[in-house]
């Protein structure tokens, strides 16, 4: 592929400590021909300042200061400002190896809309594979539905492709939803694909932090979103007669079911939520448990969770804490 212009958008907020590692591994691309889109999101640290500092450094670098808006709203602001003909997402903590833009570059053709690439898990004092593919392949529309959000070869994350920014055309993440913004995006953008092609290759590098791990099992509202993603792609699953529906089905029963043990452990009281999620629970708890795909561990675990709410996430609880004991020993 000729040398096209390729968009790298940073979403940027409160990251001082991780920000330079990130910028230094676009900068620093094999491929040259990048525009770096720094999106300082309101940050209250110093990252506003970093940012303009790398402007001055590199003049690929742009930087758009907003008000606070969250990470769809930080993306939405780097898409409209993008000028490549390729756009790509990376988180303000994470990085990529040096060759990730040359590489795919190589590997995404005329008729590719976009091309996704392995991950890796970053821990303090470990690195583990999270998303990955035995080998190569290329997807075509209906079988992007087959394997989109169970495959591990496609699945919904922003940051581990290389979009054709055509594609994308009006496009845009939803900044309504709190979490789970990636796989509502990626999969609209899937059903104006006509063709994806996959890269076991693994370029990114998805830092896992401490600080961000704190009170994982307790209630939090961004937890809702997941329902509402889930609401937005359940109908284009179905539309697309997906073998993997009933999976998505499974799925948003048992967030609901989670975000209910969420809320008793953390005595939290909201009647609208509450609401929603008996309705959630009623409507599909039958369909599940019933459904001859599921296997009996996960029928089981479902049947649990309903029973005891908060039981299993309290049991994770106790065994994170000790996993933590163990490693600061």
């Amino acid at each position: 592929m000729e040398k096209v212009l390729v968009s790298i958008i940073v979403p940027v907020y409160n990251v001082e400590k991780y920000l330079d590692k990130c910028i230094e591994s676009i900068v620093n691309q094999t491929y040259k021909n990048i525009e770096l889109i720094l999106v300082d999101d309101g940050s209250p640290d110093n990252c506003p300042k970093m940012c303009d500092e790398w402007s001055q450094k590199d003049n690929r670098v742009k930087v758009i200061h907003k008000e606070n808006g969250g990470l769809s709203s930080a993306r939405n602001f780097g898409l409209e400002a993008s000028t490549g003909e390729f756009v790509c997402f990376i988180d303000s903590d994470d990085w990529i190896d040096y060759n990730a833009i040359e590489e795919l570059t190589k590997i995404i053709d005329d008729s590719t809309d976009f091309v996704s690439f392995g991950m890796l898990l970053e821990f303090d004092t470990e690195t583990a594979q999270l998303v990955y593919a035995d080998k190569k392949h290329t997807y075509f529309q209906k079988e992007l539905f087959e394997n989109f959000l169970n495959d591990n070869s496609v699945a919904g994350y922003a940051c581990n492709k290389l979009f054709r920014k055509e594609i994308i055309g009006e496009e845009r993440f939803d900044e309504s939803l709190l979490s789970c913004e990636d796989i509502d995006f990626c999969t609209r953008i899937a059903t104006i694909c006509n063709k994806v092609i996959h890269t076991d290759a693994k370029f990114y590098h998805y830092r896992q932090r401490n600080d961000s791990m704190t009170g994982e099992y307790k209630y939090n509202v961004r937890k809702l979103s997941v329902l509402t993603a889930y609401e937005n792609i359940m109908p284009i699953y179905k539309m697309y007669d997906s073998e993997d529906y009933y999976k998505l089905e499974r799925n948003y029963l048992k967030i609901a079911l989670n975000i209910k043990g969420r809320m008793i452990l953390s005595k939290v009281k909201d009647d609208v939520v509450k609401n929603r999620l008996e309705r959630i629970i009623k409507e599909y708890y039958r369909v599940v448990i019933n459904n001859p795909n599921n296997s009996v561990s996960v029928k089981a675990n479902i049947i649990v969770t309903r029973l005891f709410p908060g039981l299993l996430l309290r049991v994770k609880q106790l065994v994170l804490k000790k996993r933590r004991g163990l490693k600061n020993d």
